[in-house]
């Protein structure tokens, strides 16, 4: 577990313990899947929130597909990012789980999701203009990163089938690839259904979730959208 605490014009501090925590400040618990089994009742202690059972099953579920669901007392998001060595001719996912509170964010996710790793050492160094202290916009962070990776497998995708079908259709070159054709096809069939779960998950939050979000958190959220 990585525990993160933010306040308004400080610099994010990642604690050694939760005693540390100063009260009234944001807190992100990160949490490994399968390192704590306790990890819903450290988020049930801090938030005062009761997480529904099927939640806390999702929220361990590696291979859970990307959804949106919410309670009068937290949002859960689930979104399916890349694994840790994207490739257009093998897609591999992992399953990161988002527990909204008022003052806490509770990830659990896979230990090599790389996109957490990304998105903590950028608030930790400072690599970015402006560093989120609510749940919402930490969650938005996170999911951008994890959006920005498939751009990386996108376009290399499109050119491979492109390329496949022009040989396919070129007279002069018989073309005897079908397993490389088919295997395209079944990858960008796959990258469809991806994005359509992703999108149909961050419409969800956008049109329920149980915050009053501002119009710069509008924004935001239509611009993960649009990126997918």
């Amino acid at each position: 577990m990585q525990i993160i605490e933010f306040a308004d014009g400080q610099l994010p501090r990642v604690l050694e313990r939760l005693e540390d925590h100063v009260d009234g400040r944001m807190l992100w618990l990160d949490f490994v899947r399968g390192e704590r089994s306790d990890w819903h009742e450290l988020a049930q202690q801090l938030s005062g929130a009761t997480l529904l059972q099927q939640h806390m099953v999702d929220g361990n579920n590696a291979a859970h597909p990307s959804h949106y669901d919410g309670t009068s007392e937290y949002d859960l998001v689930v979104f399916q990012g890349l694994g840790p060595d994207p490739r257009h001719d093998q897609i591999e996912t992992r399953t990161a789980a988002f527990f909204l509170f008022d003052r806490l964010l509770v990830t659990v996710r896979a230990p090599d999701n790389v996109s957490f790793e990304t998105a903590t050492r950028r608030i930790i160094d400072r690599s970015v203009a402006r560093i989120p202290n609510t749940p919402i916009g930490m969650a938005h962070f996170i999911l951008d990163v994890m959006i920005d990776r498939y751009l990386g497998i996108r376009e290399p995708l499109g050119r491979a089938f492109e390329e496949l079908q022009e040989s396919l259709l070129d007279p002069d070159n018989p073309f005897n690839d079908w397993k490389a054709l088919l295997n395209t096809r079944k990858q960008a069939r796959k990258l469809e259904s991806l994005s359509a779960g992703q999108l149909e998950a961050l419409d969800a939050w956008r049109r329920q979730t149980r915050f009053e979000l501002t119009e710069s958190q509008l924004v935001r959220l239509n611009d993960l959208s649009e990126h997918v």
